[in-house]
């Protein structure tokens, strides 16, 4: 069990690699969003149009990092 979590932890690192590379020879634009909600489908596009604009990327791939939250009861 442990070798076949292993091969695909790899498998996804080399799928994460090329798809880095792949971006960087289409010239795509990443960009990293962190908010403390999931952000909409309409506020994301709205992102990906201002840094395309700005920044005249052929491509532009806006991830959303949302924050998780720890309730206040649980001890830290």
């Amino acid at each position: 069990m442990v070798a076949k979590k292993k091969k695909v932890g790899i498998v996804r690192e080399v799928l994460e690699e090329f798809e880095r590379i792949y971006d960087d020879l289409c010239g795509t634009q990443m960009v990293l969003v962190s908010s403390e909600r999931k952000m909409g489908e309409d506020e994301l596009f709205g992102i990906a149009k201002t840094v395309h604009h700005l920044s005249g990327a052929v491509r532009v791939k806006v991830r959303n990092l949302v924050k998780e939250r720890v309730p206040s009861f649980v001890p830290l």
